[in-house]
């Protein structure tokens, strides 16, 4: 193989017009040249599309497709059936990259032949920014599988990482939520090695008060049956699933918070989303991977709600 070979970048992109041209900017200025970078402009209605295109005309190692909107899986779907690249990354649209990190994530991989390579990550708030450097480390395709569903931007999201093409599924076109949670875990059955480095490389933006977890679709039914999804895939190993179901009682315990800290009164608030932990009741109090503390708020929150709801109220003030 070339000691430069081609990586294609996939970027979906929807109505992010404020941002779009730092995110594009920061990829075809990369140290590393030998890119593909492909646009895919899931239904925008706002100067997206022209955006796109316009860079496509000055740049030709940029294709844009444009498509109907149907969220942020089909688009990638789309891209990887067109990529050439040996290697795939992924960028979100209202997020940017440091000059050299494709250049540093591709050395790393090239020293041992890995099938990942994950970088840290900087993370943009409205009021200042939070630092998330990766461990330098190498794990199995199954330490890699544990730490993906265990949860974390780290390890579940897409944008930190570079991947060899070859390990790559599709995916989840009917997944809105937690898609690329189910794609890495899918990844990691065909990763031999994983590489963490330190450097934060990427620079996640949270700002955005149009991003999917800062808008109320996130604290959504969904959120909670693609974890259950999860819990499914795992049924066959005991410790992944273990591990997804402390996952799933976690995303209950966000539904159901989020509700009361923004100010839902008790009948307003998702106690509903509990519902689908019946069948798991064993598996939660059993579960070496949840805390002690957790097994509590998950009887509260099954025997005692209004127990639960005054205590998280008072919590959140």
């Amino acid at each position: 193989m070339s000691n430069n070979p081609l990586i294609t970048v996939i970027v979906p992109v929807y109505n992010v017009e404020k941002y779009l041209t730092r995110c594009v900017d920061s990829i075809i200025n990369q140290t590393y040249k030998n890119l593909e970078i492909i646009l895919v402009d899931d239904g925008s209605t706002d100067s997206s599309p022209a955006i796109c295109d316009n860079y496509a005309k000055k740049d030709s190692r940029i294709n844009v497709i444009h498509k109907q909107n149907n969220g942020a899986s089909s688009a990638r779907n789309a891209a990887l059936d067109i990529a050439s690249g040996d290697y795939i990354g992924f960028v979100d649209s209202d997020d940017w990259l440091s000059r050299e990190m494709y250049s540093v994530m591709f050395a790393e991989m090239q020293k041992d032949d890995y099938d990942i390579v994950i970088c840290g990550f900087v993370m943009h708030l409205e009021d200042g920014e939070n630092e998330y450097p990766a461990f330098d480390s190498v794990c199995s395709a199954r330490e890699f599988s544990k730490n993906v569903l265990d949860g974390g931007f780290l390890n579940g999201c897409l944008w930190n990482k570079i991947y060899k093409k070859d390990i790559i599924s599709s995916f989840d076109p009917e997944m809105h939520l937690c898609e690329d949670t189910k794609f890495n875990f899918d990844v990691s059955k065909k990763a031999a090695k994983c590489r963490y480095i330190p450097d934060m490389l990427y620079h996640y933006n949270r700002a955005n008060s149009q991003s999917t977890l800062n808008s109320s679709s996130y604290w959504s039914d969904e959120f909670i049956s693609n974890h259950e999804k999860l819990v499914t895939l795992t049924a066959d190993d005991r410790e992944l699933n273990d591990i997804a179901v402390k996952e799933l009682l976690n995303s209950v315990f966000v539904i159901v918070d989020a509700g009361i800290k923004f100010g839902r009164s008790y009948e307003e608030t998702e106690f509903f989303s509990a519902d689908c932990l019946k069948k798991y009741v064993g598996k939660i109090y059993f579960n070496k991977h949840i805390s002690f503390r957790n097994k509590i708020k998950f009887m509260l929150l099954r025997r005692f709600k209004h127990i639960y709801y005054f205590a998280a109220k008072r919590k959140f003030g």
